[in-house]
């Protein structure tokens, strides 16, 4: 298995719009800043209090979308390159962790050069999305955290490509229909008159344990939810990628 090549490809295929997204937060988070300070110096106490956050946020966002956007024309050119569905999926498993721990990495130390910036000055505040939901934690935690997190949401928009590239016309329609009708009008219908809130109430509990925010806020939780669902939806990944086919 030469995973050299494909694991380079993949690597390189998303540098440009990684440095696109950094450049845009970079930017972004200067205006904050830059409208902080000129506010502080006006005097106008109406204006000075800006909260910076979500940088960790905005990045899982973004490798939600590099997931979706990750298989159809590689899998295209690798399969004409003779390389095959096993070399093509470890590849892209190992760039998934490369990049997850990188960005990571970014994201903390963003964050902490933010916390920084902002310590001269009380209006302004600036924290991550981690430290949003459990508080102050050591800087491993985060880390950590934040590989399993990104990981799990690149996988999360591979798993919805490959999917609909294995679906007829006629899945596709339904599942991009049904889905979402039944996620924000059939199921709420279904809660309210028939059980009473108590699947929303089930949902958001689950959703709160499985995360370590029942009872406290605890990150492993949150870390072990992650990799569970990257480690799942890699394997059906697989089984999906192994008998497919080039599709024009």
């Amino acid at each position: 298995m030469n995973l050299k090549a494909p694991l380079k490809y993949h690597l390189m295929d998303n540098r440009k719009a990684i440095i696109i997204f950094y450049i845009v937060i970079l930017f972004v988070i200067g205006l904050a800043f830059s409208f902080a300070f000129s506010s502080t110096v006006t005097g106008d106490p109406s204006l000075v209090s800006i909260q910076i956050a979500g940088v960790d946020g905005a990045t899982m966002i973004f490798l939600f979308i590099v997931g979706l956007n990750s298989f159809k024309e590689r899998f295209r050119m690798f399969i004409q390159n003779g390389i095959s569905r096993k070399t093509m999926f470890v590849s892209f498993i190992l760039s998934t962790a490369i990049i997850s721990v990188g960005m990571a990495l970014i994201s903390c130390f963003l964050v902490i050069l933010g916390k920084l910036s902002v310590l001269s000055n009380e209006q302004i505040s600036f924290q991550g999305m981690f430290e949003q939901i459990y508080g102050y934690q050591t800087f491993f935690k985060e880390l950590f955290f934040l590989v399993c997190a990104y990981m799990a949401v690149i996988v999360i928009g591979y798993f919805i490509t490959v999917l609909y590239y294995r679906m007829n016309k006629g899945g596709k329609i339904a599942v991009s229909v049904g889905a979402p009708a039944f996620l924000i009008v059939g199921l709420p219908i279904i809660d309210y008159s028939l059980a009473g809130g108590a699947i929303n109430n089930a949902i958001a509990f689950a959703f709160a344990y499985s995360f370590g925010l029942y009872n406290g806020a605890n990150p492993y939780y949150g870390m072990f939810t992650c990799l569970c669902t990257f480690a799942v939806l890699s394997g059906l990944v697989w089984l999906l990628m192994r008998k497919a086919v080039i599709k024009d």
